[in-house]
């Protein structure tokens, strides 16, 4: 399980970089708790988003419900659909 809690930013983007690419080496699903999200940047939204795509190129998924904070910043970013859930308006 990856979980992300409180201001997530681009501080914490080389270490959620190297766990998502430990788990996409894996290539089993990976259960992401953003529950306690209050926060959160661009860059790593990118890094969701482009986990998401890999994984499901290898048969795996992400899984897991965002909080509103992670998902209101996706719909502010432009994201219509961002692993591991459907961003809704």
């Amino acid at each position: 399980m990856v979980r992300l809690e409180g201001e997530v930013t681009l501080a914490s983007a080389a270490d959620l970089k190297k766990r998502l690419l430990d788990w996409l080496a894996a290539g089993t699903h990976l259960e992401l708790d953003l529950q306690r999200v209050d926060e959160i940047d661009i860059p790593i939204l990118q890094l969701l988003w482009a986990a998401g795509r890999e994984s499901a190129a290898k048969g795996a998924r992400l899984v897991g419900p965002p909080s509103e904070a992670a998902a209101r910043a996706a719909r502010e970013a432009g994201f219509d659909r961002l692993p591991p859930w459907r961003i809704e308006e």
